[in-house]
Order: C-alpha cells, then sequence, then structure tokens
C-alpha cells in the first residue's frame, strides 16, 4: 500500500521550509512504519535541503486512510483515463459540429464551454 497522491502533494512535499521530501509517493509504503496506531502510522521521510547540501529525516505521522492499494490506485487511474477520454470526444464532436455550422475563428484549443456558447449563438439566429 502506498501513500495517495493528493496527500503526499499537499501534507508532504512541502510540509517543511527550504526542503524538499526526496521520496517518491510510490516509494512511501505502509512497510516502512516506525511506529503505528490504530489509525495511523509513523514513517521517517528523507528532506533534502534546496540547495543540495544536506539532508534531514522527519517523522511524519500518515492516516491510514491515505493509503492505497496498487488496484485501488489502478482503478482510479483507469476511472480518470476514461473521464479524460469521455471530455474529449465531447470536445472533438462540438469542435465538429462548430465547424459543419460554418463559425470562424473555431481553433483545436478552444474550451468546451467557449464552443458550447458558439453553438448556442447561431442556432438561436
Amino acid at each position: 500500500m502506498t501513500v495517495k497522491y493528493w496527500f503526499y502533494d499537499n501534507e508532504i512535499k512541502g510540509k517543511i521550509r527550504d526542503y524538499y521530501c526526496a521520496e517518491d509517493p510510490d516509494d512511501i509504503t505502509i512497510d516502512r512504519a516506525i511506529r503505528e496506531t490504530e489509525k495511523a502510522v509513523c514513517i521517517s521521510l528523507e528532506y533534502e535541503r534546496m540547495d543540495g547540501e544536506r539532508s534531514k529525516f522527519y517523522d511524519i505521522w500518515i492516516p491510514k486512510s491515505c493509503f492505497e492499494s496498487e488496484e485501488d490506485k489502478a482503478k482510479a487511474l483507469e476511472a480518470m483515463n476514461a473521464r479524460f477520454e469521455a471530455g474529449k470526444k465531447k470536445h472533438d464532436d462540438l469542435l465538429a459540429q462548430a465547424k459543419a455550422l460554418g463559425i470562424k475563428g473555431v481553433r483545436v484549443n478552444m474550451r468546451t464551454a467557449t464552443l458550447e456558447e458558439k453553438i448556442a449563438a447561431v442556432s438561436a439566429e
């Protein structure tokens, strides 16, 4: 079980001023626990100074709810990719519709909301 990315970004990465966490989030596993309670584990993480001069180890308590299994991580990644593909398909369909209606200035990098507004404006006329 590894630490969730949102917890890594919010709580671990920028926790200590002038230092950054030298550990990859996939390497922070529940197996590295120094101490453990019913709801959290204490893990020693290496932080390096921004100038690279020295590093320190800090003990950080991480709630057990902030760990996820590899299967859960794979499912979340698959769901995220499915949402991305659905949004991309919707955007591509709107882009093709806008071009078919002859709307001027339509570009690939336009936001979906902008395309919807332009199509609604042309349809209302």
